[in-house]
């Protein structure tokens, strides 16, 4: 993991001091989803938090935040979790 964020199972586990099958074989048992689609999970919950509690962010920051690379690629992400876009999101926070 890295200050942007969770970043991919191979960190997550070293951090953790396991191998990175025993994590995901932890994961599948315990949360009944894949190592990807925790990690997707995480990100897109983060992305939810700083769009709706940081009015000044900005979706670039988001992008950043959330381990992105670009932010075509997290709004697609995003709009594929959420069925919203990120700016609806803060378009609404803002009106709130």
């Amino acid at each position: 993991m890295t200050d942007k964020g969770i970043t991919d199972i191979d960190t997550i586990a070293r951090h953790m001091h396991i191998n990175s099958l025993t994590l995901r074989r932890r994961l599948a048992q315990t949360l009944s989803i894949t190592p990807k689609k925790y990690v997707m999970q995480t990100r897109m919950q983060k992305a939810m938090h700083l769009l709706q509690n940081y009015r000044d962010i900005t979706i670039a920051e988001v992008t950043d935040r959330c381990a992105y690379a670009q932010v075509p690629n997290f709004t697609r992400a995003f709009k594929n979790f959420y069925g919203i876009m990120p700016t609806e999101v803060k378009t609404r926070t803002r009106k709130e």
